[in-house]
């Protein structure tokens, strides 16, 4: 295959009648090869995103939902302000983690805690009764936790 090279002259004239040869093309071996590290790369990095992480700190919003009957917790990284937004998390809270959060008068059913604490996170998966979370989390130590109003009724 020949291609149409532009070459500048010394004047400045543009000359369009020479052809680059296939030794003038990228050889497709270094393709072939730049292919494979970018492919290689990416599984390197897919796998440390999936991967189980244990002993990390995570500071966001967990919020608690009983509406329908069986209380579930809920954790959203780095979210800050009601309504959160993201990906949520499954949350498996330890009993220090409940004890700390304390209920506002007449919210029971919902309620929502800004957290920071240390905890494991699953690989990816399924997860929770109805299996719509990607990822479970489990605490394992506390280290603050604060009332968030979101306007519960």
């Amino acid at each position: 295959m020949r291609c149409l090279r532009t070459e500048a002259a010394s004047d400045g004239a543009v000359n369009e009648a020479s052809y680059a040869s296939p030794k003038n093309s990228p050889p497709w071996r270094f393709l072939l090869a730049l292919s494979l590290t970018i492919g290689a790369f990416s599984v390197v990095v897919l796998f440390l995103i999936v991967r189980p992480r244990t002993g990390v700190t995570f500071d966001g919003l967990v919020y608690i939902d009983a509406t329908h009957g069986e209380r579930s917790y809920q954790f959203f990284p780095n979210a800050q302000t009601c309504p959160p937004r993201g990906i949520d998390y499954l949350l498996e809270p330890n009993d220090d983690l409940v004890d700390q959060m304390t209920f506002r008068p007449g919210h029971y059913i919902q309620g929502a805690w800004h957290a920071k604490f240390k905890g494991d996170l699953s690989s990816i998966g399924f997860y929770g009764r109805s299996e719509n979370y990607w990822r479970e989390l489990s605490v394992t130590d506390v280290y603050e936790v604060t009332d968030v109003d979101c306007g519960f009724k």
